[in-house]
């Protein structure tokens, strides 16, 4: 599960959770972010007071990424609540894109999305499984 918090400026802080119940006893988060480009070793996560394994980056507005969990060095996880597209091994990776559309309003709001990009290849693997929409709220000040 992914948790965007908008912020100010161009990075928002981003929290991946994998659930409670997920036999590890070490979580790495890896994908194509900007700190540590697939890198093995990943982001460790931590078992939160729930039993989750969680852990929170700061991520560029206007990027699009593509991760993964490693559970226990070896066995690779997907984010279900996330859609998928083909890597170049044949499998799937979870896809993340950090969007700001501004509205016309008096009041203007990014929204904040987790959806494909629209000329990445993309399989959801669940028909009836839509991406997680966040919306958030935020005056600026002109």
């Amino acid at each position: 599960m992914v948790h965007v918090q908008v912020g100010c400026g161009r990075r928002y802080t981003v929290t991946f959770t994998l659930p409670a119940g997920i036999p590890a006893t070490r979580v790495g988060l890896v994908g194509d972010f900007e700190d540590a480009p697939w890198n093995p070793e990943g982001f460790a996560l931590r078992r939160n007071a729930l039993g989750q394994w969680q852990v929170s980056l700061e991520l560029e507005v206007g990027q699009r990424y593509e991760f993964r969990f490693l559970v226990n060095g070896c066995r690779w996880v997907n984010d279900d609540a996330c859609p998928m597209v083909l890597n170049a091994f044949g499998g799937f990776h979870s896809l993340l894109v950090l969007e700001t559309q501004w509205l016309v309003s008096n009041i203007r709001q990014p929204l904040v999305t987790v959806n494909p990009v629209p000329n990445a290849p993309i399989v959801n693997p669940l028909p009836l499984a839509l991406p997680n929409v966040v919306t958030a709220k935020r005056t600026l000040v002109s």
